[in-house]
């Protein structure tokens, strides 16, 4: 049984959302890994628009 405070969905969500190619086990960490491996010159992310932020402390 799931509390309605439950994050995760109910494995068979789950089950369907990966055998339908919806979901897969990687993250975009996982690609980005990945890339370097098999780019390691090319770009991995471009940053649209660049903004500081005062750092708290």
């Amino acid at each position: 049984m799931n509390s309605i405070f439950t994050l995760r969905p109910p494995q068979s969500w789950m089950a369907k959302f990966r055998a339908d190619g919806v979901w897969r086990d990687e993250t975009p960490i996982h690609d980005l890994a990945r890339w370097r491996v098999e780019r390691p010159d090319g770009l991995a992310l471009i940053a649209r628009q660049f903004r500081t932020v005062p750092a708290l402390g």
